[in-house]
């Protein structure tokens, strides 16, 4: 059974919840289960998906994303995805109208990350390349790579 339901999960994270989740035989963490999956019927019925895009499994990169950890600039782009894609969901579930009340408060250990993504929006582009204006330096170098790169392309083919 936990195999069949991890098959429906989209990500790793998902796929591993589910083949370890398991029943409870507590009656109201079941009857609250319960509210939860119906109330969640309605949202997607009347509301549409939750909007999961840009969601990944970022444990490898957040590994990576400290000081001496070698992350790469695409390691970034995905982290900020991902807050973004959270910050998405947080906002679908609090947006709910107030009859599914069992849903909003899956919200709560959702937090905000407005102010790093934003840090790694302004150095790392949703390409996960570094973008030309991430310093004054860099951008200067990439434009006289530019132009050294097209004098060689006109010294070579006329």
């Amino acid at each position: 059974m936990r195999r069949i339901l991890s098959g429906f999960c989209s990500s790793s994270l998902g796929k591993a919840l589910a083949v370890r989740i398991g029943p409870s035989r507590n009656p109201p963490v079941i009857q609250r289960w319960l509210r939860q999956v119906s109330q969640m019927v309605y949202a997607l019925r009347d509301f549409g998906l939750p909007p999961f895009g840009g969601v990944t499994d970022i444990t490898g990169a957040l590994e990576r994303a400290v000081p001496g950890g070698e992350a790469a600039p695409e390691d970034f782009a995905a982290i900020a995805a991902t807050l973004e894609g959270a910050a998405a969901v947080k906002g679908y579930l609090e947006r709910l109208p107030e009859t599914l009340d069992e849903l909003p408060p899956l919200a709560q250990g959702l937090h905000n990350f407005e102010a790093e993504v934003a840090a790694i929006r302004r150095v790392v582009g949703d390409d996960g390349e570094v973008r030309d204006d991430a310093s004054p330096r860099l951008g200067a170098v990439r434009r006289e790579i530019e132009a050294t790169t097209r004098q060689i392309h006109d010294v070579i083919y006329g």
